[in-house]
């Protein structure tokens, strides 16, 4: 009788648990965590892609202040090898590239929150979370942008009033706004001021437009 009893239980918690968890494990993904230098400051303004085996760029963050960084979630693949490849380009760190997202991460079941409620997920929608943080190592020279090239603080300084400037201005179209973003990005990696990059983060996530 016992016995009975505590299969009938066991029968019902995996009645009870596996559609969370299947929903979960096919639902989305988000990938988070929090990016560091070697001698384990926050790098902040890196940029961190998630492309397709394609290299289709599928989402896009800016690490903030505090070096962490969060992904808009994905479709989860529910399955490793993952499908996602991961990428961290900062102008004064070396590139990062991981081709399975999910290898290394601590992947954890979470509910997507009214705080970080993504488009057109409803929230409570079970998810998962891929936590995996990165120590960057530091690059040669002067900072270079890949379009921008050389950056030096001074430099740096102009772009970053020169990108409030546009922001202000009474008239805001979609190119100026975008150049403004793209500019305060460059600060963000390359500005020698926290204040400011702290700033420049700020409008990156005001003005950039949602995909």
């Amino acid at each position: 009788m016992k016995k009975q009893v505590g299969l009938c239980i066991l029968l019902l918690l995996v009645l009870t648990l596996a559609p969370g968890e299947q929903q979960a494990a096919g639902g989305p993904l988000i990938f988070a965590g929090r990016l560091t230098d070697t001698a384990g400051r926050a790098v902040p303004g890196a940029e961190v892609r998630l492309a397709d085996p394609a290299g289709r760029i599928q989402r896009q963050a800016i690490s903030d202040i505090d070096g962490r960084y969060r992904i808009p979630a994905v479709a989860d693949p529910g399955k490793q090898p993952s499908p996602y490849r991961l990428t961290i380009e900062h102008a004064r760190f070396l590139p990062v590239r991981v081709d399975d997202a999910l290898a290394g991460a601590k992947v954890t079941p979470t509910r997507i929150s009214y705080a970080n409620s993504e488009r057109g997920i409803d929230p409570g929608t079970p998810a998962r979370v891929a936590s995996q943080n990165f120590q960057l190592a530091p690059a040669e020279g002067v900072p270079f942008h890949p379009t921008l090239g050389a950056v030096d603080l001074n430099m740096a300084e102009y772009f970053y009033r020169e990108a409030n400037l546009l922001l202000s201005a009474e008239v805001l179209t979609a190119d100026k706004r975008q150049e403004a973003v793209d500019i305060l990005k460059v600060y963000a990696q390359v500005g020698g001021n926290i204040r400011h990059i702290a700033r420049a983060l700020e409008l990156v996530a005001q003005f950039e437009p949602r995909p």
